[in-house]
């Protein structure tokens, strides 16, 4: 089970989406990927980082990330079940063009909160 704010995972292991009733309540997601061979990272937002992951890796469109594949997951980090909020938090992110943040937020898996506080998103309670 992934867990919020975990370290680096493989294809082989799977978020998961709790179901309540007869409804699927997605939880959203910011992901971090790493591209090895070309020292680059790409911040996403997602409801399935698995599926996110795949689609980056297999995707025959000719994309941004196309061009720096093979990606690993580096960092997930559990948003909350608004879709807006996991946006605000990456365009926050992406704005800041900052390596140094990216990094942190894979080092200190605490520091995703301090970022969702500066954006003024609530994340999820343990």
């Amino acid at each position: 089970r992934l867990l919020s704010g975990s370290p680096t995972w493989g294809a082989n292991q799977k978020p998961h989406t709790p179901t309540v009733a007869f409804f699927r309540l997605d939880m959203y997601f910011i992901y971090i990927l790493y591209s090895e061979s070309y020292d680059r990272y790409y911040v996403g937002h997602t409801n399935d980082v698995y599926r996110r992951l795949k689609e980056h890796n297999t995707n025959p469109r000719m994309t941004y990330t196309h061009k720096f594949r093979p990606w690993i997951i580096k960092g997930s980090f559990t948003v909350n079940d608004r879709r807006g909020d996991a946006i605000k938090i990456e365009r926050y992110i992406k704005r800041s063009k900052s390596r140094k943040i990216i990094e942190q937020l894979i080092g200190d898996p605490e520091f995703f909160k301090e970022v969702a506080q500066l954006v003024r998103v609530p994340t999820r309670r343990d």
